[in-house]
């Protein structure tokens, strides 16, 4: 290569802010992204990069090399979430109450950054590369209709980089194997028909889950098994007579999401006689883990210890939380990496009102993106 990868990066850099500021700025809910499609497919054809769509929203582009058989694949998300930002930063959110609340932006801006230099480079490249686009992840449902339509047949190996605020700008994190937790979770739908009061029910029934997950779990076990949601769905003057309560679970093992659901169930079952009432219990399917292929996991890692240095990577454990790029993973070797973006030491968690990471990652993640592929072709 003529030039050095960062010298790239380097050179595109206020490229990268540029178009991360618009995306923060223009947030869209998930499956809804039809500006954000725009904007990106606008980049895609001034680039003369071919892609398919997806879904609603989702865009797959291709870049082939000169030479070479393998194909990866690195997947962005393009959605956000229905908060209101108080970052008070000049180029937040101009949706009333949504917002990149999740780093979405960043993502975006690390594909879009990819796909220009990789397109400017493609002469140079052994093998093919697919870059995701992505919709609907917060509701997990982009990667299943990407999936569905086949889009990454031929695909050898997958990877996807997510920005945090909870560690220092530049710090990775990866692990082996699982890496996240199987989600899932139901919702009961109370009916009184009139005859009492459906709030004072889903106070017995969220009570009756609580005491009946504590007789069947130790203390010691890893799991979630929390109400998200207690919504009134028919009311009169006198008294609420429909309510629906949404409960959400997480374990790291699969068996506990059967004891879980049961739970719910026994809940549900113990709770409508004693108050004359009509409980119906829908139950989600269990989801997927994250799970990290070893080979590719110690490549992203040799990847950031050569080009960030040692003190640049963390290994970390499962977390309990769900990403649909599990999905990818079910067929698809790969691995899932979290990059820092906290600066004087102002840490936060995701999905908060204030969340976001700072614009220096942009080219640290670009960057690390264009290393892992070329390390994967050599």
């Amino acid at each position: 290569m003529n030039k050095k990868i960062s010298e790239y990066v380097k050179e595109n850099s206020d490229f990268f802010t540029a178009v991360r500021h618009h995306l923060h700025e223009n947030p869209e809910l998930s499956c809804k992204e039809y500006e954000t499609h725009k904007y990106i497919a606008s980049f895609l054809n001034s680039w003369q990069i071919p892609y398919e769509k997806a879904g609603e929203t989702s865009i797959v582009a291709t870049i082939r090399g000169k030479t070479g058989k393998k194909t990866i694949a690195i997947r962005g998300d393009i959605d956000a979430l229905p908060i209101q930002e108080k970052t008070g930063l000049p180029w937040q959110s101009k949706s009333e109450g949504v917002m990149h609340a999740c780093g979405h932006d960043v993502h975006t801006t690390f594909m879009l950054g990819v796909a220009k230099i990789l397109n400017e480079v493609r002469e140079q490249l052994t093998g093919n590369v697919k870059i995701i686009f992505q919709e609907g992840e917060e509701i997990g449902a982009g990667a299943k209709k990407i999936m569905d339509e086949k889009l990454l047949h031929g695909v050898d190996t997958i990877i996807a980089l997510h920005d945090t605020q909870e560690l220092d700008l530049g710090v990775f994190s990866l692990g082996y194997e699982t890496m996240s937790s199987y989600g899932s979770g139901g919702s009961f739908l109370i009916d009184t028909e009139g005859k009492n009061n459906a709030i004072i029910v889903a106070g017995e029934l969220v009570s009756a889950v609580t005491a009946i997950a504590n007789q069947r779990f130790s203390k010691s076990e890893q799991i979630v098994l929390v109400p998200t949601m207690i919504k009134t769905e028919g009311f009169s003057e006198k008294m609420a007579s429909r309510v629906r309560v949404v409960y959400n679970s997480r374990t790291l093992n699969l068996k506990n999401e059967k004891v879980m659901q049961k739970v719910l169930a026994d809940a549900a079952k113990n709770i409508a006689p004693l108050f004359d009432c009509k409980i119906r219990l829908e139950l989600r399917k269990v989801g997927n883990v994250v799970y990290n292929d070893r080979y590719f996991t110690n490549l992203a890692a040799d990847v950031i210890k050569t080009h960030f240095g040692p003190k640049s990577l963390i290994f970390t454990r499962p977390v309990m939380s769900g990403e649909d790029f599990s999905l990818y993973q079910k067929t698809i070797p790969g691995v899932f990496i979290h990059i820092g973006g906290a600066v004087n030491k102002e840490y936060r968690a995701l999905h908060t009102s204030k969340t976001c990471v700072d614009d220096k990652i942009l080219p640290i993640g670009i960057e690390f993106l264009l290393q892992y592929v070329f390390a994967y072709f050599s």
